[in-house]
């Protein structure tokens, strides 16, 4: 079986850390920020076996540039496929009760290869 390459973009990278931040001073619970780290890199990891399971988010212009999202513990994990490079670019990582619009304009998209 192929297996893909990850590649965490830096916007999905601040997600990760600002996230685990919050959890880990505003609620003071550095264990369970630790752990929702190690859950967030499994998921991802799970991305480099068969990542073109879940289908193009809905929305555009996303849909057509085929950005993908996986659901983990309450968090969409916005993802690209560059099937030809072998990669899955792990685009946000957004809480899912957020509005996600606003926050999927930031994220940019690799240049197609």
């Amino acid at each position: 079986m192929k297996r893909y390459r990850i590649v965490v973009a830096p916007l999905a990278y601040e997600h990760l850390r600002e996230t685990a931040a919050y959890i880990r001073d505003t609620l003071q619970a550095r264990d369970t920020a630790l752990r929702w780290l190690d859950r967030m890199e499994n998921a991802i990891d799970t991305l480099s076996e068969m990542p073109l399971r879940n289908k193009a988010i809905p929305e555009e212009p996303w849909h057509s540039e085929g950005v993908r999202r996986m659901l983990e513990g309450g968090f969409f994990i916005y993802y690209w496929v560059n099937k030809d490079a072998g990669s899955v670019h792990i685009l946000a990582v957004i809480y899912a009760r957020r509005d996600q619009l606003p926050l999927l304009r930031e994220m940019e998209i690799p240049e197609h290869s």
